[in-house]
C-alpha cells in the first residue's frame, strides 16, 4: 500500500498487491494428487498479472480495428468464436456401443430398432442440437444485460492465459468444475469461457425445476440434463455414461456445478450423478485423460439473493433427499463402492480447490471485521487501518482478492452495499464516522454469510486459535493468579492433541480444507502456521544454544544404534509461548470467532439429540434441526450446511446411526448418547472451542 500526495494536493491511499511486484498464485493443483500438473501448467511467474473485466469488449480482442469496430466488437468478437456441434449420429454411435444392453420380446431387428428408438429418447431429454444463431445472439444479449447489472466482472490474467495453454493440449477435453453461488453463474460462466476462446461448453444442469420451455431453450443454448431420478439405472444410466464419453471424445468442454446456492461446501447429488460417468469413462479408457479446471467465482452482492444459506426463521425449503459426503459413504455397498468413493472424494476434493481459487471482495472483507472483530461501534478510520492489516494478510497466505484501488474507496463501497445492515454516523468535531452494524439476527446473518469467504483462508490459524483456547481452558484451574500474566508455556503434544480433536470434528470441506490430507498432516500445517503468523513463539531450555550451536542441538546426540538405551526419554519436549503478533491486536480472538458460528450450530445441535422421536428419515431431521436452531430471538439465522455437516459428523463419531428398513435408511440415536450425561459430555466437548 502507496501514499502519496496527488495534483490537486488530497492525500491519496492505493492498494497495489505486494507493491505492485507479485500477485498470489492462486488455484494451484494438489501436489500430492496431481504431481506431474504441477510443473505442466504454471510458470514460475506469471507473464500477465492482474484483472481484465471480460465484458468490456474492445477491438484488441478482435482481428480488425477502425472506429466501426469498437462500436460492434463484442458481434465480433462472439460471431468469431467456434462453436462445435454434437455429430449428428451420436444416436446410432450409442445404440451400436450399448446393443448388449437391448431386451426385446421380437426378433433382433425389431429389437434393435425398439432400442435405438428408446435410446434417442432418452437422449433428446438429456441434450438437443446447438443452435449457433441463436446462441451468438443470446450471447451477445447477455453481455449488454451484464454490463448493466454488474460494474465489472473480473478475470485474472495470468490464469486465464494457464488455462487457454491447457486447452491447447491435444485429445485432452476440460472438465470445468465451479462453485455454485448464484442462478446466475451457469450463463456467466458459459458467456466468458466462450468469450475468451474456450469454446461453447454444455453446462451440466440437474432440470429438476425447469419448465419444458425453459428445458428447450437452455438445450439450444448448450445445456445438457440428466434423466429423471426414476430413470437413472439401467439403460437411461448407460446412455448417459455413453453420451459423457463421447462428449469428453470429441474434447468438447463440460462445465459442470459442484454444489447448490442454498448449500455452499457441500458436494450436491446432480454433481455426483455427472462425475460418475466421467470417472467412469476414464476407467474404461474411453478417454486417455482429462484436464479438470476448478472455477471459482465471487461476487460483492450475490444477484438474486434467497438468503438460501440462511433462511428465514420458520420457513425453511424442503428437501427430500439430503446430500451426502465424508471418505467412504456409508450407504454404498456392493460393487460400486469403489466408484462411488472415487466420485465423492473427486468432487469434495475439487470443491475445496474451487473455495481456494475464489477471490475474496471487499464486501467480505468488512463484514468479517464488523462481525469477528468490532462486534460494537467502530470508527471509520480503525476499519480502514484493520482493512488495510486483514488484506495484506489474505495475500501473504496465497489468496487473491477481486478489486484494486484507493483503500477509503474501497471500504465506503462496502459500507453502500452494507447499508441496509450498516449505519454510518459522521461525527464534526473528530473529522470521523461511526460505524454501526445493527444488532438483529437477521443483519449478523447477513453478515455471517458474506464474510464466510475468508473462514478458508485462515482455516488451520483459526483451528489452531481454537485449540488454544481449549486448552487455556483446561489449564485455567492450574494457573491460579498468574491467569492473566504473559508467558504461558504450552507443550506441543497436548497442542496438537486438541487440534486433532477439532479437526476430527469439523469436516474438510466446511474449512475449504482438501480431503486428501489425513488429520495428523494437517495437525502438523495448524502449528506451523500458528508459527510463522507470529501466535507463537519456542521456548528454548535455558541454557541451550541451538539456533547458532549444531553440537548442542537434541537431534545431535540421537543415537540411531540398536542399542535398548531409553536416551530418548531425555531430549526436552518442544513447548511454545504465546505472543501477540506486531501490529495485530486481538488476531487469537478474531481467528476463535471465525469459527464461532459452525461450533455455536455443533453444540445447539447436540442439545436437539433429546428433541426428536427416534428413528426418522434424515431429511426429516434436518428440517427439524433447522427449526430448532431457529427458535430465539438472540440467534442468528440457521446455516443449513452446518446443520447438514453436524448430522454427517455425528454419524461419523458413531453418535447417530443409520438403519435399514421398508421404507428406506433412518437416523437412530445409538445406545451411548440416550443418556443425558453422555450428550452434555458431549456438548462440553464442542464448547470448550468456541469463542463467544
Amino acid at each position: 500500500m502507496k501514499t502519496w500526495l496527488s495534483d490537486s494536493g488530497q492525500k491519496l491511499e492505493i492498494f497495489i498487491p505486494f507493491l505492485g511486484k507479485y500477485r498470489p498464485l492462486a488455484g494451484r493443483c494438489c501436489q500430492t494428487c496431481t504431481p506431474k500438473s504441477w510443473d505442466n501448467f504454471y510458470q514460475t511467474n506469471f507473464s500477465s498479472l492482474g484483472f481484465r473485466d471480460a465484458i468490456r469488449l474492445t477491438e484488441e480482442d478482435t482481428r480488425y480495428r477502425g472506429w466501426l469496430v469498437r462500436r460492434v466488437c463484442g458481434i465480433l468478437v462472439l460471431w468469431g468464436q467456434d462453436v462445435p456441434d454434437t455429430p449428428r449420429d451420436l444416436a446410432t454411435r450409442i445404440c451400436r456401443r450399448l446393443r448388449s444392453v437391448s431386451q426385446g420380446s421380437g426378433g433382433a431387428s425389431e429389437s434393435q430398432r425398439r432400442c435405438k428408438e428408446e435410446i434417442q429418447r432418452i437422449l433428446a431429454g438429456i441434450q438437443a442440437p446447438l443452435a449457433r444463431p441463436l446462441l451468438r445472439f443470446c450471447a451477445w444479449v447477455l453481455l449488454k444485460l451484464l454490463s448493466r447489472l454488474f460494474l465489472s466482472v473480473q478475470l485474472h490474467r495470468g490464469q486465464l492465459a494457464t488455462v487457454q495453454g491447457a486447452a491447447r493440449t491435444p485429445d485432452v477435453p476440460l472438465l470445468f468444475l465451479c462453485a455454485h453461488k448464484s442462478p446466475l453463474d451457469a450463463p456467466l460462466l458459459a458467456l466468458l469461457l466462450f468469450s475468451q476462446g474456450l469454446g461453447a461448453p454444455r453446462v451440466a444442469l440437474g432440470g429438476d425445476t425447469c419448465t419444458p420451455l425453459l428445458r428447450s431453450l437452455l438445450a439450444r443454448l448448450g445445456g445438457v440434463f440428466l434423466p429423471p431420478r426414476d430413470e437413472a439405472e439401467g439403460l437411461a444410466g448407460a446412455v448417459l455414461a455413453a453420451f459423457v464419453a463421447d462428449l469428453l471424445r470429441s474434447r468438447q468442454p463440460l462445465l459442470l456445478f459442484l454444489e447448490e446456492p442454498a448449500l455452499p461446501r457441500v458436494l450436491a447429488p446432480a454433481a455426483r450423478r455427472w462425475l460418475r460417468p466421467v470417472c467412469r469413462a476414464l476407467s474404461q479408457r474411453a478417454v486417455r485423460d482429462v484436464t479438470v479446471v476448478p472455477v471459482g467465482i465471487a461476487y460483492d452482492i450475490t444477484p438474486g439473493d434467497t438468503r438460501g444459506d440462511t433462511p428465514v426463521r420458520g420457513q425453511h425449503p424442503k428437501r427430500g433427499t439430503a446430500p451426502k459426503w465424508g471418505d467412504a459413504p456409508r450407504w454404498s455397498a456392493g460393487p460400486e463402492t469403489e466408484e462411488e468413493t472415487l466420485v465423492t472424494r473427486l468432487g469434495l476434493h475439487a470443491l475445496s480447490d474451487t473455495i481456494s481459487c475464489s477471490a475474496v471482495t471487499a464486501v467480505g472483507i468488512t463484514s468479517a471485521l464488523l462481525l469477528h472483530k468490532h462486534r460494537g461501534a467502530v470508527l471509520l478510520s480503525r476499519l480502514l487501518r484493520d482493512f488495510g492489516w486483514l488484506l495484506e494478510e489474505i495475500l501473504l497466505r496465497q489468496h487473491d482478492v477481486g478489486f484494486s484501488g484507493q483503500l477509503r474507496a474501497l471500504v465506503r463501497h462496502s459500507l453502500a452495499l452494507l447499508s441496509p445492515r450498516v449505519t454510518l454516523l459522521r461525527l464534526a468535531p473528530r473529522g470521523d464516522a461511526l460505524v454501526l452494524p445493527a444488532g438483529s439476527a437477521e443483519a449478523q446473518g447477513e453478515l455471517r454469510r458474506l464474510s464466510a469467504a475468508v473462514l478458508p483462508v485462515f482455516a488451520c490459524e483459526a483451528v489452531g486459535a481454537c485449540a488454544i483456547r481449549a486448552l487455556l481452558l483446561e489449564l485455567l484451574p492450574f494457573l491460579g493468579s498468574s491467569a492473566g500474566r504473559p508467558g504461558i508455556v504450552l507443550s506441543q503434544d497436548e497442542l496438537q492433541r486438541k487440534t486433532l480433536e477439532l479437526l476430527r470434528l469439523l469436516p474438510p470441506n466446511l474449512l475449504g480444507l482438501q480431503p486428501c490430507q489425513p488429520p495428523e498432516r494437517r495437525s502438523h500445517d495448524v502449528l506451523d502456521k500458528l508459527l510463522l503468523c507470529g501466535l507463537l513463539e519456542v521456548e528454548e531450555p535455558e541454557g541451550e544454544r541451538w539456533a547458532c550451536d549444531v553440537s548442542r542441538r537434541p537431534w545431535a546426540r540421537m543415537d540411531f544404534s540398536d542399542s535398548d538405551s531409553d536416551g530418548a526419554d531425555e531430549l526436552p519436549k518442544r513447548c511454545f509461548k504465546l505472543s501477540e503478533p506486531q501490529g495485530c491486536p486481538g488476531f487469537l480472538l478474531f481467528l476463535c470467532r471465525l469459527l464461532s458460528p459452525v461450533l455455536g450450530t455443533f453444540a445447539r445441535a447436540v442439545t436437539f439429540l433429546e428433541r426428536p422421536q427416534w428413528p426418522q428419515p434424515e431429511a426429516v431431521c434436518l428440517e427439524a434441526l433447522l427449526q430448532f436452531l431457529a427458535e430465539g430471538d438472540d440467534v442468528e439465522p440457521p446455516s443449513r450446511s452446518a446443520a447438514l455437516s453436524a448430522l454427517q459428523t455425528f454419524k461419523d463419531m458413531g453418535v447417530l446411526e443409520e438403519l435399514r428398513g421398508p421404507a428406506g435408511p433412518q437416523l437412530q440415536l445409538t445406545q451411548p448418547f440416550r443418556s443425558t450425561a453422555a450428550r452434555a459430555e458431549l456438548e462440553t466437548f464442542v464448547r470448550q472451542f468456541l469463542q463467544m
